[in-house]
């Protein structure tokens, strides 16, 4: 997976469109003036089935935005492909990924599928602690799925994301979880 990170009107959304254009139709990398660019786009050229979407405001849980999106898209290619709902799902999507890849290159064999989402910054803001830790499962199903199919995504997000994040090295975690929850407790 991809995540194409920017201040707000760096061009980010726009990359993301050139990217998907050229990605689904090869001809359009012609119109590319950079040498190295349009080299660089040869790679991904026409080798793509694209499905994008902006996420925005919503109260919808990741999986279920991203699975929608993907059922819909589908849809618009030809392939009638359900997730099953989140409560019928035992431990996590990847076998559901999997599967749609699998009907999905029934139809599209010398193809992968490319899923964009933008705009996802103001959605993340809006996660509870509950609710975080499982649009981030969400996303690393993804990116193992990425892994043994030809399933990429790429996403977008302004760089304000990382304004309120704190790293911390693994070995010090243990004693920043314990002194941050005796703060609260105190």
């Amino acid at each position: 997976s991809l995540w194409v990170v920017g201040n707000y009107g760096s061009g980010k959304s726009h990359l993301m469109s050139v990217i998907s254009a050229v990605a689904e139709f090869p001809e359009l990398a012609q119109f590319i003036t950079n040498d190295k660019v349009r080299e660089a786009a040869n790679k991904i050229s026409g080798k793509f089935k694209v499905i994008r979407f902006e996420v925005g405001a919503s109260k919808k849980a990741f999986a279920d935005i991203v699975t929608d999106n993907l059922t819909s898209g589908l849809a618009e290619m030809g392939i009638d492909y359900q997730f099953p709902a989140m409560d019928k799902i035992s431990s996590n999507h990847k076998p559901y990924f999997e599967e749609m890849m699998a009907l999905f290159h029934e139809r599209y064999p010398d193809q992968g599928l490319l899923l964009i989402c933008d705009e996802i910054l103001d959605y993340l803001r809006s996660r509870n602690q509950q609710q975080l830790p499982l649009d981030m499962a969400m996303m690393r199903v993804m990116g193992e799925v990425i892994d043994g199919t030809r399933f990429r995504f790429i996403c977008g997000v302004q760089e304000a994301i990382f304004d309120s994040t704190l790293g911390i090295h693994p070995t010090a975690a243990e004693e920043f979880v314990t002194m941050r929850d005796a703060v609260k407790a105190g």
